[in-house]
């Protein structure tokens, strides 16, 4: 074993198990350590690209500026409205489940 690496014990469930051991079996990885490490890296990548939430109100405050001084597009359809409204609440859904999991 090499200097960068380290042993932990993790537990899972049944179903992340099974899932583990499929994906060794299929060869989609040569070992279990491998599944996990892959998976790690793109939850790592998604945390990247995904904004912060002071990131998120900074966004919003600059937004409330720009309506406050006329500065703003009336050209998006309400269906457009309505859908990007719809992804906010969504990521914020995911945002709170996933606190409230780690409580």
């Amino acid at each position: 074993m090499s200097a960068d690496t380290a042993i932990r014990t993790i537990r899972l469930t049944e179903r992340q198990a099974r899932f583990l051991d499929e994906q060794v079996a299929a060869g989609r990885h040569p070992s279990e350590s491998d599944v996990v490490q892959e998976a790690l890296l793109r939850y790592e990548e998604e945390l990247a690209e995904d904004p912060s939430d002071e990131e998120l109100l900074a966004e919003a405050a600059r937004g409330d500026a720009d309506l406050a001084a006329g500065r703003f597009r009336d050209d998006d359809t309400p269906e457009e409205h309505a859908s990007g409204i719809q992804r906010l609440l969504d990521k914020a859904r995911v945002r709170a489940a996933a606190q409230h999991g780690n409580d």
